[in-house]
C-alpha cells in the first residue's frame, strides 16, 4: 500500500480520537471529524504528489 493510501485514513482516525476524546463529541460528531481529516489528508497527498 502506499502513502497516498494510508495518510487520509490515519489523519481522519486522529481527527476522530481528538474530536470524541478531547471534545466530548459524540459518535456522529467523531464521524464527522473523520470526514474532515481524511478530507484533509486527501489534500496533503494530492499537494505531496505534486
Amino acid at each position: 500500500m502506499s502513502r497516498s493510501f494510508w495518510i487520509p485514513i490515519l489523519c481522519g482516525i486522529i481527527a476522530n480520537i481528538a474530536a470524541v476524546n478531547y471534545f466530548d463529541g459524540s459518535r456522529a460528531e467523531g464521524f464527522i471529524a473523520y470526514l474532515l481529516g481524511a478530507i484533509l489528508g486527501e489534500i496533503i497527498v494530492k499537494e505531496d504528489v505534486k
